[in-house]
């Protein structure tokens, strides 16, 4: 149903020159939700492998418990960048975004949406379907950032 971006970020005041993901080579230390439990932390370290940085980079990362916690850091100031998923990116106004991974070259990160077909609620779950699937719902989703799929 929904999709979402991975976003480079680093603080509003940084004078880092970051445009692609070959300039993350320059920073000192990269924020990543753990890229080895937290899906975006495995999302970003999949990236990045997939272009062959991983094992330059992998010796600056900075594990964090979750997306937050990388937000927060590289707000802080305490890291020179993070990789954050799009949408929590634009929740900032103490980052600023870098660069996104374009949808075809990063992993595919989507949200499904079914109802359980077994539902003893199965008018009410369908109801939650519609409204989730309508157009008010998609304003929702598309403000905060989130790409809109819907089974594509």
């Amino acid at each position: 149903m929904l999709s979402n971006l991975l976003s480079a970020i680093v603080p509003v005041g940084s004078t880092l020159d970051i445009r692609g993901p070959r300039d993350l080579l320059e920073v000192k230390y990269l924020a990543l939700a753990s890229p080895e439990a937290v899906p975006a932390g495995v999302y970003a370290k999949r990236y990045l492998e997939s272009i062959g940085l991983w094992d330059d980079i992998k010796a600056k990362v900075v594990p964090t418990l979750d997306v937050r916690a990388t937000l927060a850091a590289v707000e802080a100031g305490h890291v020179d960048a993070g990789i954050v998923y799009r949408t929590d990116a634009a929740l900032s106004k103490r980052v600023r975004t870098a660069f996104d991974v374009p949808r075809g070259q990063g992993p595919p990160i989507v949200y499904p949406l079914a109802p359980i077909a077994t539902s003893k609620r199965g008018e009410a779950a369908a109801a939650v379907v519609r409204y989730l699937v309508g157009p008010e719902a998609l304003a929702v989703y598309q403000r905060f950032g989130f790409l809109v799929i819907l089974g594509r």
